[in-house]
């Protein structure tokens, strides 16, 4: 089990620079957009596959913070909270939390 750790670890370590790599290298560029997107998509399923075979679940953060926030109405401590637990910039974390917010009903 500890090899099967270790290995997820180093294989999260090595995507996470090559997809830091490909966005340092592409995000500058506009039109590169799209390839960029299809690199990094294209790591995300490569470490989905890994993760399958090593048997390990991809960690959640649990929202539950959020979604109280969310029936409280504070939208600003929403993203906050969202961007701390999920590690994400301000325009996605603004992104997911609207679209929490409609799956609930609560905007």
């Amino acid at each position: 089990m500890k090899d099967a750790a270790f290995i997820t670890i180093a294989v999260i370590v090595v995507v996470g620079w090559l997809a830091r790599t490909l966005l340092a290298g592409y995000l500058d560029r506009g039109s590169d957009q799209r390839r960029t997107d299809a690199r990094l998509a294209a790591l995300e399923r490569q470490l989905a596959v890994v993760n399958e075979r090593l048997g390990v679940e991809p960690h959640q953060p649990d929202l539950t913070g959020v979604v109280e926030f969310l029936r409280n109405g504070r939208r600003m401590a929403v993203i906050k909270e969202y961007r701390a637990l999920t590690g994400v910039d301000l325009r996605e974390a603004a992104g997911a939390v609207e679209h929490l917010a409609r799956e609930r009903g609560l905007w």
